[in-house]
């Protein structure tokens, strides 16, 4: 049985390091009009968003920057899913353009992991929120928080993200 589990983990571990090489080439696809909105563009935006989500921000990183133009791109064009931005839940990202593709980021991801082109903005925004507390929250990251984060970390520690965010 131990050999079994130890097969699968490393056949998933296998699979998701190939995954991550798998990775479209954002800057080549094209989203001019409403058919280039399809399942493979819809998934190239779950795949930056997931990609912008797991990685350190990092200046140097030109997969981040092609990532980063390609969730905006396909977010401000797609006929099937819309986006609200609550200036509110956009408070701890002031005048910081990483933490802002992160909130995005975690926009697409929330609404293309759970099919909901049209869901609650709220529930999104919420849901993006979370995501990127998590991403602050992992060490590796790096990210330093300011006084407004800090407070939405706080927020979400205690449960109480909903009344942050109102």
């Amino acid at each position: 049985m131990k050999k079994i589990l130890l097969m699968m983990s490393l056949a998933l571990t296998s699979f998701l390091a190939q995954a991550q090489n798998d990775l479209p080439d954002w800057d080549a696809i094209r989203l001019q009009v409403k058919e280039d909105y399809n399942a493979t563009a819809n998934r190239a935006a779950w795949q930056a968003a997931a990609y912008l989500l797991t990685h350190p921000i990092d200046k140097e990183d030109k997969l981040r920057g092609s990532a980063t133009r390609y969730v905006i791109e396909w977010m401000t064009g797609s006929p099937d899913y819309s986006f609200t931005i609550d200036a509110k839940a956009m408070r701890f990202a002031k005048d910081n353009d990483d933490w802002m593709a992160l909130f995005l980021a975690g926009m697409v991801y929330y609404a293309v992991s759970n099919n909901a082109p049209k869901a609650d903005p709220k529930l999104v925004t919420l849901e993006a929120c979370k995501q990127v507390v998590a991403y602050a929250k992992n060490p590796e990251n790096r990210i330093r928080p300011n006084a407004e984060f800090k407070k939405m970390i706080k927020a979400a520690d205690e449960g109480k993200l909903s009344e942050y965010l109102k």
